[in-house]
């Protein structure tokens, strides 16, 4: 008897620490995960677990409270900074015509800047929204949605002699949140239709991996070391003097919002192909979810400059 008792108390006693403790590790993979809103409940556990667990509350919502700064910051920085940029671009306007030639080029130069300011001014609220993160997952079918976007760039490509070729299966629906392929695919093709020669090809091509579908954008340029590849999913990495380095972060970030991933390969003819992966979705799960899934989204014509 004494002995089944003091397994009991042992049992118990175990179990008070044991439980507070998993709920912490259990907590601590889901911060690792991005999940900051995390608070953890130990109950009536031993007072150093308590604080413990006090501790690390109040760490995940300090973490929450910066990173939210953090976004404020960008998406307040980038809505004050393009007033003013565009003001100056027009006063340069104006002034356009009392520039003499010796100072054509610097004049020129000038308007280039200011462009490619507004590209990462743009390009940060995008960032900025993107992170935001609390968008509902929708089902798409992305083929029509891939020869949509080729025939908005049909034109641009088309003034650099490139031919644009889409190699899809009809009717392959993907898992992603609503608006980001398009947005995907227009920073992919503004790249390769940077880089790709005249009287070459840009491929855009759907591939059912498995549980996933993977969206390949391929060009025939130059392409990139396997150190840039690696290099240019990060912030502001630039290869060349041209863009903002910043479109292959926001293709990474808006690939991982929907629960998929980015990447770059060697091109098979030398260029890169842009390998962006999403969960698959049967037909029929996709045509018996909203039908707001399936509604195109609002896009721009993209950006020349």
């Amino acid at each position: 008897m004494v002995l089944a008792a003091i397994t009991a108390v042992g049992w118990v006693v175990a179990r008070s620490v044991t439980r507070p403790i998993e709920r912490l590790r259990h907590g601590a993979l889901l911060v690792g995960e991005g999940n900051l809103e995390v608070h953890i409940e130990v109950g009536d556990a031993p007072v150093e677990l308590s604080e413990l667990a006090e501790a690390f509350n109040h760490m995940a919502f300090r973490l929450q409270e910066l990173l939210n700064r953090h976004r404020d910051f960008v998406a307040d920085a980038s809505h004050q900074l393009r007033t003013p940029l565009t003001a100056l671009r027009l006063r340069l306007e104006n002034v356009e015509d009392s520039i003499g030639p010796e100072g054509e080029s610097d004049f020129r130069w000038a308007l280039r800047e200011t462009d490619r300011l507004g590209d990462v001014i743009d390009q940060l609220l995008q960032l900025a929204r993107v992170e935001e993160g609390g968008k509902e997952m929708a089902a798409i079918e992305v083929t029509q949605l891939i020869r949509d976007r080729a025939d908005t760039w049909s034109t641009v490509a088309n003034q650099s002699d490139v031919e644009l070729v889409v190699e899809a299966p009809a009717d392959s629906w993907i898992s992603a949140v609503a608006g980001t392929i398009e947005q995907i695919l227009d920073n992919l093709l503004s790249n390769a239709l940077k880089v790709a020669p005249p009287e070459s090809t840009v491929t855009l091509r759907v591939v059912p991996v498995g549980p996933s579908v993977a969206i390949h954008v391929i060009d025939e340029g130059p392409g990139l070391t396997e150190a840039d590849r690696l290099n240019a999913m990060q912030r502001f990495w630039r290869g060349t003097a041209e863009g903002t380095g910043l479109g292959l972060a926001i293709v990474n970030r808006l690939a991982e919002a929907s629960g998929g991933t980015a990447r770059l390969d060697p091109g098979a003819s030398g260029g890169v192909d842009a390998v962006i992966t999403f969960p698959a979705v049967s037909a029929g799960t996709a045509h018996t979810s909203s039908r707001r899934a399936n509604r195109p989204a609002t896009t721009k014509q993209p950006d020349r400059t």
